[in-house]
């Protein structure tokens, strides 16, 4: 009897550290689906930014991501980017195609490429991006994911 359940332990054990050895091994390679959230306030430093743009940027910001590789930005409830986004690894490339703050209106500025990092909370650090005002919001405070 003690033979038997001293099998059943020794087998659940490794068991339990497989799941977790495969838990570990496997790695996201995009952001995971669903909405974050972040806010801007009028006082947080924001360097680079002119202040036409800056004004445009205080408030409280959503980014969804969904299935297809579509992706949108919400500032105060209305929607103002909507693009596609691409990933591979911790590399995120972002493709404004339209909205009110999109910069898909200046010629090779609609692409933004950003590494990203997802530890409770998603953080973006640029790796190229023309575009100010995307840049701004990716960047200065880390994202929470609400849905």
């Amino acid at each position: 009897m003690v033979k038997h359940a001293l099998q059943f332990i020794t087998a659940a054990t490794m068991s339990l550290l497989f799941c977790l050895v495969i838990g570990f091994a496997v790695t996201t390679t995009s952001p995971r689906l669903g909405t974050y959230t972040m806010s801007i306030a009028p006082d947080d430093v924001l360097t680079n930014v002119p202040s036409e743009v800056r004004s445009n940027l205080d408030g409280k910001w959503e980014m969804t991501f969904a299935k297809g590789g579509k992706y949108q930005i919400s500032k105060d409830g209305s929607i103002v980017v909507e693009g596609r986004f691409t990933s591979a690894k911790e590399e995120l490339t972002l493709t404004d195609e339209k909205g009110p703050l999109a910069c898909s209106q200046q010629p090779g500025m609609e692409t933004g490429t950003y590494k990203w990092n997802y530890q409770k909370k998603l953080t973006f650090t640029v790796v190229s991006d023309d575009c100010q005002g995307r840049h701004a919001v990716l960047t200065v405070h880390p994202w929470l994911k609400v849905k």
